[in-house]
């Protein structure tokens, strides 16, 4: 499994440094380009990544053991993100990293409660294509996908407390979108789907920390 991993990732390495070694040292005639973004809107996490996302099994045994779950799968997530773009005729392709934080609260019909705080850096290629004035893109890439996860819950009329931090296994994104300028800024929407599951100690089923997001954001270029 780590072999995997590390192998996506030096792929993902190679191919960057590939994408940027092939431009030239360009700022001055504007061929290369460095865009910082801001993004939030609504990841439903219980929602399964088409072609990548396996569902998850850790929140549906508690339902199924302390009662009907309350509260929303659906969280708020702030991204921030850097990409280094080339331009060549019409097309562009680039390296991105970012980061990514949502919180969720969860309570079921016995008084139950799971409160989640995730946290993530993702990094991958996107490429953008130009139709007039907007931009369409397609991106994919992998990263690192942590989770602090806090337990209050009843077995067998005894309430068991417990708090646990893990890692997504393979976490792995894709994403769609369009950006529309402004100038030396922008909107953009967005449209990932991210498969993070993450293996809980407590109850040795998954959780799901990814899901499919809808976002809506603003990029500043350099």
């Amino acid at each position: 499994m780590v072999r995997r991993i590390g192998m996506k990732l030096a792929l993902l390495a190679v191919l960057g440094g590939l994408v940027l070694a092939a431009a030239p040292s360009a700022w001055a005639i504007k061929q290369t380009f460095l865009y910082f973004s801001a993004t939030s809107g609504i990841q439903d996490t219980a929602r399964v990544a088409p072609g990548i996302g396996k569902g998850e099994s850790y929140l549906s045994t508690i339902a199924t053991r302390n009662g009907t779950m309350k509260g929303s799968r659906q969280v708020k997530p702030l991204q921030v993100r850097f990409d280094f773009y080339h331009i060549m005729n019409g097309w562009a392709a680039g390296f991105g990293i970012g980061m990514s934080t949502y919180a969720n609260k969860l309570t079921f019909a016995d008084g139950s409660e799971v409160s989640i705080s995730s946290r993530a850096l993702y990094y991958g290629l996107t490429y953008h294509l130009r139709m007039g004035g907007i931009y369409p893109y397609f991106g994919f890439g992998t990263g690192s996908h942590y989770a602090q996860v806090q337990e209050l819950v009843k077995i067998n009329n005894v309430w068991y407390a417990s708090t646990f931090f893990g890692q997504a296994t393979s976490p792995v994104y894709y994403n769609l979108g369009v950006r529309i300028p402004f100038g030396s800024w922008g909107v953009f929407l967005n449209q990932q789907a991210t498969s993070a599951p993450l293996l809980t100690p407590t109850e040795a089923k998954v959780l799901e920390l990814g899901g499919v997001s809808s976002l809506l954001g603003l990029y500043w270029g350099f």
